[in-house]
């Protein structure tokens, strides 16, 4: 039977707070007492975002009924304050209501041919918003053969390189081995792009860890960046600023203060890192 369309289940993961764990289980009661299986899934319309999808679902009564349902590729919204703490909002018209809306930035993720963005091209286009869609590959060192399963393929190439191993005094094959390839529309990156589109590729595939991380913890861990805007112009610098503002932490650090971005410095706490006679302290102050 289909699965439910929906993108990410309920997180009934225990919180540590008693009162709230205590409506989690009812809720995985719930979930087990009411719940709904698709027994047939057929597409009724197909949008350039939306679609629509009517399903035949079995309930928990062994009854059955019609349910249509909007599949959505799912949006970005972004609450932004300016340096006074003043919540900034766009002007949009919507033909819908037939009038302008005061309303908060947002955007849908982007599809291609039917199929949801991926989570790294993504974070890339919030970054360089004018380069092409950023792709990740695995490189392998062992190949598989037709017919080689990879345990096998790796084995293979164990004993292939074995006596040259032993020359060298080290290990020339393994997943250690192994690489991540950087595409930009399927070219690879290491062949045209500049130190600062690298450094925006390694960035957007950090960013995509921290939405991953963000999706299964239900909240955003500490991000640490290491004097990352050295080799990032001004306009790649401001749209990743605008993606840090948006988490509760972020450390980041440089060797110079002119290394970040004007806006960043406006609105972090900042800590100086000095060497001393007796040592290296670190003062508080302005960036």
């Amino acid at each position: 039977m289909p699965d439910s369309p929906a993108s990410h289940r309920p997180n009934r993961a225990p919180t540590g707070n008693p009162t709230l764990d205590a409506l989690l289980d009812d809720l995985r009661d719930a979930d087990v007492a009411l719940g709904q299986s698709v027994a047939e899934r057929r597409t009724v319309h197909t949008g350039r975002y939306l679609s629509v999808e009517r399903d035949v679902v079995i309930m928990s009564n062994g009854g059955r009924s019609e349910r249509d349902i909007i599949v959505h590729p799912g949006a970005v919204v972004v609450a932004p304050l300016d340096a006074e703490g003043r919540l900034l909002l766009v002007t949009q018209y919507r033909l819908a209501v037939g009038g302008a809306l005061l309303e908060l930035p947002a955007g849908t993720l982007d599809t291609h041919a039917g199929k949801l963005e991926d989570p790294l091209a993504a974070a890339h286009r919030e970054i360089a918003p004018a380069e092409g869609s950023l792709t990740l590959s695995y490189a392998t060192n062992a190949p598989q053969l037709p017919g080689e399963s990879p345990r096998d393929a790796l084995t293979r190439r164990l004993a292939e390189t074995a006596d040259k191993e032993a020359w060298n005094g080290t290990t020339l094959v393994g997943p250690h081995r192994d690489d991540l390839i950087f595409g930009i529309d399927d070219r690879d990156l290491t062949t045209f792009a500049s130190r600062g589109q690298q450094r925006t590729a390694i960035l957007a595939l950090k960013l995509a860890e921290l939405d991953l991380l963000t999706i299964l913890d239900r909240r955003p861990p500490l991000l640490l960046l290491d004097d990352v805007f050295s080799e990032l112009d001004p306009l790649r610098r401001g749209h990743l600023v605008r993606r840090i503002a948006e988490l509760p932490q972020a450390l980041i650090t440089a060797t110079a203060p002119d290394d970040l971005d004007p806006d960043l410095r406006r609105r972090a706490h900042a800590w100086r890192v000095v060497a001393g006679v007796e040592g290296t302290r670190v003062e508080e102050g302005e960036a």
